[in-house]
C-alpha cells in the first residue's frame, strides 16, 4: 500500500517500493480529503492500482488476488483489512507509526522503524522486528554558504510537533555571524491553517528582528535543496518516531539538533540532544507527552555543533553508513521470505 503526496508517509512508501520491488501496489489517493498534491508517476514501474479514497472490501479482496504478503504503512486504512487477508491466506506486515497504531490491529508481523515505545509495542503480543527506514545513498554535495542552520516545519502538524516556536526563539536570543532557513509547506485543511497561525506570528516576530538573516522558503520542490542549503538540521521535535527530515539529513552527513527523547536519543549522539521539559499531551491512540526543548540548551548545542562542524559531518555519515539499503535490504527480504514460509 503506498502513497504518492510529498509528504514523509509519502517519501517513505516510495522508498520502499523502489527497493522491496513489490509484485504489485495499491496507490492511495486522498487528495480529495487533505487536498494534498499527488504524483502517479512514483509508481508507474509497478503494477499499480489506484484506490480514491479509503479502500472498501471489495478493492482490497481483489488486490490480494495472488499475492502471499501485503505490506502496509503507518495504517490499514480499513479496519477489515487484516481479517479479510487472513481468510485468503495472505500475510499482512504492519510498518506502524506508534501514535496511530491500534491495539485492535491483527498484522501478522509489525515491522517497527524505530524504538519509540518498544516496551509498549511488547505488550501487544504481535511478533514484530526492529528494522529502520533505510537511507538511499549518502549525498556528497558541496554546501552552499556556510554558518547557516535550517528548520523543517514541513506539513504543519498538531502542537507544533517539529518545535518551529522553539526554533524561531533560540534563532531570536543566538549570538554569533549565523543565517538561518526555515522550510514550511502551506497549510490547506481549516484545521492546519488554525494551527499554523502561532508559528506565522512567531515567525513575522522573528523575521522582522533578524532581517535578512533568516530566510524562509514556503513549499520548497527539491529535497536536495533543504540539505544542501546549510550545515546544520535544528528539529527539536516534542514527540513522535524516526522522521523521514532526519533521515534525509543524515544521508548528507548534516549533524541534527533534536531533543532528548526516544528515539532520538537511542540513534543520534548526545551532543545533539537538547533537554527538554514537558508542556502537556497530545491523546492519538496514546497519550503522549509533550517535551518542549529547553531554549538555553537548545542554544548551547546549536553553537556547539556548528563549531565542530567537519567533526559532527564525519559522525552523520557513520550513522548513514549502518542505515543504507545496501546494507539492510537483505534483512528485509529474509524477514518476508520467512513470512510466506509460514502459509
Amino acid at each position: 500500500m503506498a502513497f504518492s503526496s510529498k509528504t514523509g508517509l509519502g517519501y517513505q512508501t516510495k522508498a520502499y517500493c523502489d527497493n522491496l520491488k513489490p509484485t504489485k501496489v495499491m496507490g492511495i489517493d486522498l487528495s480529495p480529503y487533505n487536498l494534498l498534491e499527488i504524483d502517479k508517476s512514483w509508481y508507474e514501474d509497478f503494477n499499480t492500482t489506484w484506490v480514491q479514497g479509503l479502500p472498501t472490501l471489495n478493492d482490497i479482496s481483489e488486490f490480494i488476488e495472488d499475492i502471499d504478503v501485503f505490506i502496509i504503512t503507518e495504517t490499514p486504512l480499513n479496519p477489515k483489512l487484516f481479517e479479510i487477508c487472513k481468510q485468503k491466506g495472505v500475510k499482512t506486515v504492519l510498518i506502524p507509526n506508534y501514535e496511530f497504531l491500534n491495539a485492535n490491529y491483527t498484522p501478522d508481523l509489525l515491522l517497527i522503524p524505530s524504538l519509540w515505545h518498544e516496551e509498549d509495542i511488547k505488550k501487544l503480543n504481535i511478533p514484530y522486528k526492529f528494522l529502520p527506514l533505510p537511507i538511499q545513498k549518502i549525498n556528497k554535495v558541496l554546501k552552499n554558504g556556510s554558518n547557516t542552520f535550517s528548520h523543517i516545519t514541513g506539513r504543519i502538524a498538531q502542537f507544533d510537533r517539529n518545535g518551529a516556536i522553539e526554533y524561531l526563539e533560540a534563532i531570536k536570543q543566538i549570538q554569533g555571524d549565523y543565517q538561518y532557513l526555515f522550510y514550511y509547506q502551506t497549510p490547506l485543511e481549516p484545521a492546519r491553517i488554525e494551527q499554523f497561525i502561532p508559528i506565522q506570528n512567531k515567525l513575522n516576530e522573528v523575521k522582522e528582528l533578524l532581517g535578512d538573516k533568516l530566510t524562509i522558503i514556503v513549499d520548497c520542490k527539491d529535497n536536495m535543496e533543504m540539505y544542501s542549503s546549510a550545515q546544520v538540521l535544528v528539529l527539536p521535535r516534542k514527540f513522535g518516531g524516526q522522521c523521514m527530515p532526519m533521515i534525509e539529513a543524515l544521508s548528507f552527513g548534516m549533524p541534527i539538533i533534536m531533543t532528548d527523547i526516544s528515539p532520538n536519543n537511542k540513534i543520534l549522539p548526545k551532543e545533539w540532544l537538547v533537554k527538554t521539559q514537558v508542556n502537556g499531551f497530545i491523546n492519538t491512540s496514546y497519550v503522549l507527552d509533550l517535551d518542549v526543548a529547553i531554549i538555553s540548551d537548545l542554544i548551547e548545542k546549536m553553537v556547539s555543533v556548528m563549531n565542530n562542524i567537519v567533526e559532527e559531518n564525519t559522525k552523520a555519515e557513520a550513522i548513514a553508513e549502518k542505515m543504507l539499503w545496501s546494507n539492510l535490504i537483505n534483512e528485509y527480504l529474509e524477514v518476508l521470505e520467512e513470512l510466506c514460509q509460514k502459509k
